[in-house]
């Protein structure tokens, strides 16, 4: 939100003292008018995950894990703080792995995090025969 803000003030700023070639006052405002677009969205997101709108998600990779696990615990209505708690673990680890990615975190432990959201998983793994081998 003080991002948003932040955008709105920096709309109005260069509004109120606008470019002296028109162009790139278009395209300034242009540019800031599509990162508010695009904060609106997160936080549309962020709000639906919130109200529980959101009951599945799907996910194309394992790279998506770590923000299917970030949103479940959205869902869940879990702060970090509560879900180290539940799992026995420090605030800021919670706080790590979600900022990194859980690119540090073990597999048992991504594994643990699902299964304290309560995350039911569908998987559905497609082979390739076509890799190429070395």
């Amino acid at each position: 939100m003080v991002y948003r803000r932040r955008l709105l003030e920096t709309r109005a700023d260069h509004q109120d003292h606008p470019q002296v070639d028109p162009l790139a006052q278009q395209w300034l405002l242009a540019s800031v008018d599509d990162l508010l677009a695009e904060v609106n969205e997160e936080i549309a997101g962020y709000e639906a995950l919130v109200r529980g709108e959101v009951t599945t998600r799907a996910a194309h990779s394992l790279a998506e894990i770590p923000e299917v696990l970030i949103q479940a615990r959205i869902v869940a209505g879990l702060t970090q703080r509560e879900l180290a708690q539940r799992l026995g673990v420090s605030e800021k680890q919670i706080q790590r792995d979600e900022a990194g990615g859980y690119a540090s975190a073990t597999l048992a432990r991504v594994q643990r995090v699902a299964e304290v959201l309560g995350l039911e998983v569908e998987q559905t793994f497609h082979f390739n025969r076509t890799v190429l081998a070395d």
